[in-house]
């Protein structure tokens, strides 16, 4: 994990931000989701509208951040205190069979994207999971042609009422970003 994303994490388990409250007007994009985005050709603004679309969650010091712990399975958000605990939950639905679910803070389906990793731990590193968002989002954008649309994709692919619902959700994300 670089230096950047263990500061990221640590911040987050500290309960510090450098995401304002939800109904604050602007946010900085973290230096760490530049640097992968700058690596795979994504606007990071674009980037980290996603992580603040998918896990974005309030903490206890009133501020709100994208949280790096995060399973959806079957419609529901379940946020863990650390790395192991997430790994531990995700493990459990591979032992059931169960490989339809999100993880991480870009919430990468487990199903359809394990194989851009070697193992299920990889994936629950931060910095990892960033970069396999990253990879499908520019995915999404070659397919689609444009930035927003490629989230509304990269939310749902196969569903279109989904990815329309996504998509203003990720706007009004995308509205409160800055570099």
């Amino acid at each position: 994990m670089s230096k950047q994303f263990r500061y990221f994490v640590l911040a987050l388990a500290l309960g510090v931000s450098t995401v304002p409250h939800a109904n604050a007007k602007k946010v900085q994009v973290p230096s760490a989701f530049k640097k992968i985005a700058s690596s795979c050709n994504v606007p990071s603004k674009n980037l980290f509208a996603i992580a603040l679309t998918e896990t974005e969650t309030g903490l206890k010091n009133g501020r709100s951040s994208p949280w790096a712990w995060t399973i959806n399975h079957k419609g529901k958000s379940y946020f863990y205190p650390n790395r192991k605990s997430l790994y531990i939950a995700a493990q459990r639905l591979i032992d059931r069979k169960q490989l339809l679910f999100d993880i991480g803070i870009m919430q990468v389906n487990w199903r359809w994207h394990k194989d851009r990793v070697k193992s299920l731990w990889e994936m629950t590193a931060p910095e990892t999971n960033v970069r396999v968002g990253c990879e499908i989002l520019r995915e999404e954008y070659i397919a689609r042609g444009n930035w927003i649309d490629a989230a509304a994709y990269y939310h749902s692919p196969g569903n279109k009422k989904a990815a329309s619902r996504y998509k203003k959700r990720y706007k009004d994300k995308l509205a409160r970003t800055y570099n």
